[in-house]
């Protein structure tokens, strides 16, 4: 699905973030502003600059605006527009109306996903101007589309579309009704006057309601015409927005205060009951670096599980992005997660931190500072550190080199590759631990309920060639359209996140009849799609990020049970149940093998015993045994 959306301002990141959260649909994002925009380097932002939206406050703009997003909203088939901002509220919601598509208006539309806004925007004004001239000059339009009388029924014909509470609706149905009264009264001469005053007095009372057209409060109407009274009202009005502003600064920070305070009292008194309830146990803490609950729940949830199931009280510290956690967590027994990273550094007796080389934070002076207070530090190299995965600051690296060469931190590489460079700095307090798998999460006893979603995929009765995991840079697109090319009889699944918008490019594979991708999927739901694969792959690019991954999905694929496919990763190349592949001919041959295999005995036998060798348990106990550390 496409989703348009019209801004003045740079907001991709957190927006994205917030529409996540109002819908399970997987959309692509395409970004239409003036050119007064402020451009970050972002591929998919297009920027028109042909869009006055408001700028310019003739009718002619408007409709000009109208019909280029009509334009726009039918060659690239949007589904949805998003209005973020005021100044393009009337082009797109009539583009909306005439397209017949959903719509997210702001300025509530940006609150509801969590948004700010300029209340002092001169959008207000513009608009106005914009309501009034439309009503003017409207019989002189020639598309009976742009007519007032379709404007002021707007609301009613297609309230269905509109994704905002009943107060905005409410509010704008009566903006709608006081401009077509108004319009009424200079036509009829005055014969509504009362009533219409009546209207406007409604409108200015209702200050309470943070409406989409607060700016018909302005009372902007009665006031164009007398400059004398529109400069008392504007500085009337200033006086009194500052007025609201201060009172509302000061009372933000009286609340900020008071639930610091109250939480911060409340905070230490559950830390303190947690440290009597595990008066004698080693403590872990883990930097805060990532959520607990990510869309991929992976190597940072799983090793803080096992670790704490060995005894240990584990606190897994939150960024707090999507986990709104505001205190303590409990997740089970020995294990919480928090927000409070800070108060655990102050009050916890000897702990060990576990952080990993591309996390950003825990510099080197606040590394040498825990350490100096007799804590232990776990440092896991994880993953090569490559622009593509994160952002490398010169701290990240002036640090990286710090952990491996001070040989009292314990360093866990979980790749060869890895581990061949951390040996240049270090002799001792090294492993190599791969990732893992929960073998009961994975295993296949008997076959689970067919997910919906793949129901028609598996109702062809063709062998499902099935893929999970990050869609990035490293995935090879290229060898998956080779595949679907010659061998039609193939469906092919793909699971998980766009993790780079690099999959959008290749338009998510829309037009390729075999191939299906899905979206996301709970990890715990994993296991239910994977059961109805023929064959499970690792179709990655050879660079320096997949040479240095281990990937965890193989260990899972084991569990399955399921034939193994990859191209030539080094640390696939370990085990005997996964076929290496170093050409796309290779790869497909191996395909076709793995589909004649799928049943063997002896090959389940080793899928099943290379598995059990690499759980989580295990690795859990390989950290322990490093870090020197018994269970109680």
């Amino acid at each position: 699905m496409k989703m348009l959306i019209a801004t003045e301002r740079y907001l991709k990141n957190e927006f994205e973030e917030r529409i996540n959260t109002l819908t399970n649909d997987t959309y692509s994002k395409l970004y239409v502003a003036t050119n007064t925009f402020q451009q970050k380097e972002e591929k998919n932002i297009k920027i028109y600059e042909k869009f006055k939206f408001c700028s310019d406050e003739s009718i002619q703009a408007v409709i000009e605006d109208i019909k280029g997003l009509i334009n726009i909203i039918s060659k690239e088939k949007i589904d949805i527009i998003i209005v973020e901002s005021a100044n393009c509220f009337f082009p797109c919601v009539l583009a909306a109306a005439k397209t017949k598509k959903q719509v997210i208006c702001s300025y509530e539309g940006t609150k509801l996903l969590g948004l700010s806004y300029d209340s002092n925007a001169k959008s207000y004004s513009n608009l106005v101007k914009l309501a009034d001239e439309i009503f003017k000059i409207n019989k002189n339009v020639n598309d009976n589309f742009y007519e007032s009388s379709i404007i002021t029924t707007l609301i009613e014909k297609y309230s269905d579309r509109f994704i905002i509470n009943s107060d905005i609706l409410n509010s704008f149905t009566l903006f709608m009704k006081y401009l077509g009264e108004k319009n009424a009264l200079e036509s009829e001469n005055k014969k509504y006057k009362q009533e219409i005053e009546n209207l406007r007095k409604e409108l200015m009372e209702n200050n309470d309601n943070p409406s989409l057209m607060r700016f018909a409060q302005a009372n902007y109407h009665y006031l164009r015409k007398e400059k004398l009274c529109k400069f008392i009202y504007k500085a009337l009005k200033s006086i009194i927005n500052l007025i609201i502003y201060g009172i509302k600064f000061i009372a933000r920070k009286i609340a900020k205060l008071f639930r610091i305070t109250i939480g911060s009292c409340i905070n230490n008194i559950t830390l303190k009951k947690i440290l009597r309830e595990h008066r004698g146990q080693k403590i872990f803490v883990f930097y805060p670096g990532y959520d607990w609950y990510m869309k991929m729940y992976q190597r940072p949830q799983h090793i803080a599980s096992q670790i704490s199931e060995n005894g240990i009280l584990y606190f897994y510290c939150t960024l707090n992005i999507n986990d709104k956690v505001r205190g303590f967590k409990k997740i089970k027994d020995n294990l919480y997660v928090t927000n409070y990273f800070e108060l655990l550094k102050k009050k916890l007796p000897k702990y060990t931190l576990q952080m990993y080389a591309n996390m950003n934070g825990c510099w080197i002076n606040e590394l040498k500072e825990i350490q100096g207070k007799g804590n232990d530090i776990l440092y896991e190299y994880i993953d090569d550190l490559h622009e593509d995965l994160t952002t490398i600051p010169p701290s990240l690296i002036e640090r990286h080199e710090y952990a491996l060469k001070d040989e009292s931190i314990k360093v866990v590489a979980t790749a060869g590759y890895l581990y061949e460079k951390a040996l240049k700095y270090r002799n001792k307090n090294i492993i190599l631990s791969t990732n893992g798998v929960i073998y009961e999460d994975f295993k296949i006893d008997k076959m689970p309920e067919l997910p919906d979603k793949i129901k028609d995929i598996v109702s062809e009765g063709k062998n499902i060639i099935g893929y999970y995991g990050a869609l990035a840079k490293w995935f090879d697109y290229e060898l998956i359209l080779e595949i679907a090319k010659k061998h039609p009889d193939y469906n092919i699944l793909l699971i998980g996140i766009d993790y780079d918008e690099s999959f959008k490019k290749y338009n998510y594979f829309e037009d390729i009849s075999n191939i299906y991708y899905i979206g996301p999927v709970d990890y715990k739901q994993l296991v239910r799609y994977g059961a109805y694969c023929t064959v499970l792959t690792i179709p990655f690019k050879i660079n320096e990020i997949t040479k240095a991954t281990s990937p965890v999905k193989v260990f899972e694929y084991m569990a399955m049970e399921k034939p193994i496919v990859t191209t030539d990763l080094p640390e696939c190349r370990k085990y005997k149940s996964v076929m290496i592949s170093k050409t796309y001919d290779e790869f497909i041959q191996n395909l076709e093998k793995a589909i004649c295999i799928k049943d063997d005995i002896k090959y389940k036998k080793i899928l099943r015993e290379e598995s059990l060798k690499n759980t989580w348990q295990r690795k859990a106990k390989e950290i322990l045994d490093l870090m020197e550390v018994k269970n109680d």
